[in-house]
């Protein structure tokens, strides 16, 4: 176990004890000091915390069309509440601090001189205090909304997007987490005709980007279901149906692609005779990723598609944070807030790099496909995963420059969100995957 290990089990322990440490303080306070103040103020973050949880989930579920359980908001509340507390405690000793730096205390029978230096005293502690906080707050809190994801349950299924029959299956990923997912046989083969080489024979684990799930993204393989090839949609960790609560943005997902391989290899072999990768965003990358690994499932890979993924985790945080953000707190977000988010999830997420995977897929084959207009990841980050894989490759830019912008179609822009849904590049997908063989 590697010190990254220990830190991140010491920091989930931390955080399930923080809520019941925060009502004993309160508990012991309110008897020292013979008043309920203490237990108000708890109870009130309580309630605070569980309204928050509770937008937070259903917005979350709103967002991709899902439903958010019951279990998963009171989870939510547990956590912001424990959040909430540290917080608070940690304000509490920022005053304290500041109060007895500054010097703000004075002795009783001061001169009124003595009481004008004291009010400019606290007000410079008061400032201090509020400027430490948010320094170390607003870093510490988006960490926390970098990682940890509260999970909503899918409303589709494939008989609903695709008209298909499907199995629900679970299993888990090489490194333990839990992993549910849909097995989709490949349609039935044209009657009347000669069954196409293949047909049934191939599977394409379908990846899905951060913040979606299986259901979102399962419709970028229906031209792959159509024309003969089973999906193994997947839920990674801390998404839909799956185990965990934290993503690392592909680094530890390429696990949970790696023990849908091994499923599909023991479970449905003639079905699995060939493996492909698909996926988008942060799917793509943990795709990419599982490639790389030098075991007999990463090897199993036998050729990947991706789409408006990033080459590197250090260059998209550099991108978003100088794009999306003000510059201090864009800042902010880079040298503080990534580090403590990879002290959450137990990995240097600046050392995640898929385009070092793509270097060495050769001699699988490598599909790469970006939209123009991507302002979240841009195209120049899917042009330097194709320059660095090698022979066999294919690319494919997408969007038309219609004078202000590049767009698929009239009004429809050639950004992160509508690539799943061009037809031309998931036929191009198909294409590439069938060349393959």
């Amino acid at each position: 176990m590697t010190l990254s290990d220990v830190l991140h089990f010491a920091l989930i322990a931390f955080y399930l004890a923080l809520p019941a440490l925060a009502a004993g303080w309160a508990a012991a306070a309110a008897r020292r000091t013979r008043t309920w103040k203490p237990l108000r103020a708890f109870a009130l973050s309580c309630v605070s915390a569980g309204v928050v949880a509770t937008a937070l989930c259903l917005s979350n579920a709103h967002a991709v069309d899902a439903r958010a359980p019951a279990g998963q908001i009171a989870f939510a509340a547990y956590l912001l509440l424990g959040v909430l507390s540290l917080l608070k405690g940690f304000d509490q000793l920022l005053k304290r601090g500041a109060d007895r730096l500054l010097a703000v205390r004075l002795p009783d029978g001061s001169r009124r001189s003595d009481r004008r230096q004291r009010w400019l005293r606290g007000g410079t502690a008061g400032l201090l205090r509020v400027c430490v906080l948010f320094g170390v707050a607003l870093p510490y809190l988006m960490s926390l909304c970098m990682v940890y994801r509260p999970k909503v349950v899918p409303n589709d299924d494939p008989r609903a997007l695709l008209g298909a029959a499907y199995e629900p299956v679970a299993f888990y990923a090489t490194d333990g987490s839990r992993v549910a997912a849909w097995w989709v046989p490949a349609r039935p083969p044209p009657r009347g005709r000669p069954v196409p080489p293949g047909w049934g024979e191939r599977t394409v684990v379908v990846c899905h980007g951060l913040g979606a799930n299986r259901a979102n993204h399962l419709l970028l393989g229906r031209d792959l279901w159509a024309n003969g090839y089973n999906l193994l949609a997947i839920d990674f960790r801390a998404h839909g149906g799956s185990g965990g609560q934290l993503t690392s943005f592909g680094d530890g997902e390429r696990h949970d692609v790696l023990g849908a391989v091994r499923w599909a290899k023991a479970n449905r072999p003639a079905a699995a005779r060939k493996v492909y990768g698909l996926g988008i965003s942060m799917g793509a990358a943990a795709m990419l990723a599982a490639t790389g690994e030098p075991t007999a499932e990463g090897r199993a890979i036998d050729a990947v598609a991706v789409l408006s993924t990033y080459d590197t985790f250090a260059g998209l945080a550099e991108h978003v944070s100088a794009t999306q953000f003000p510059r201090p707190l864009g800042w902010a977000v880079r040298h503080l807030g990534v580090p403590v988010a990879s002290a959450h999830v137990g990995r240097d997420l600046s050392a995640f790099r898929p385009v070092d995977a793509a270097a060495r897929l050769s001699p699988r084959p490598l599909f790469v496909a970006h939209g123009r207009g991507d302002g979240l990841i841009p195209q120049a980050a899917g042009e330097r995963l194709f320059e660095a894989g090698r022979q066999p490759k294919s690319a494919r830019w997408v969007g038309e420059w219609d004078g202000t912008a590049y767009v698929l179609a009239p009004g429809v822009p050639a950004d992160h969100n509508n690539l799943a849904d061009d037809e031309a590049t998931l036929r191009a997908v198909r294409e590439f995957f069938d060349a393959e063989g």
